[in-house]
């Protein structure tokens, strides 16, 4: 019998691929920035 659950997508993307998107974006931030998201709570959490 086959699964009946329904893939949860964000903005057409997997969960992966939501993670790898989120990964490379912060890349791209400074220092500082980076630090704020921490500050904040923010992470990338997966």
């Amino acid at each position: 019998m086959k699964s009946k659950k329904k893939r949860l997508l964000f903005s057409g993307m997997g969960y992966r691929e939501v993670q790898r998107s989120n990964s490379s974006r912060r890349k791209r931030l400074s220092k500082k920035e980076k630090a704020w998201l921490k500050e904040q709570g923010y992470k990338n959490v997966g």
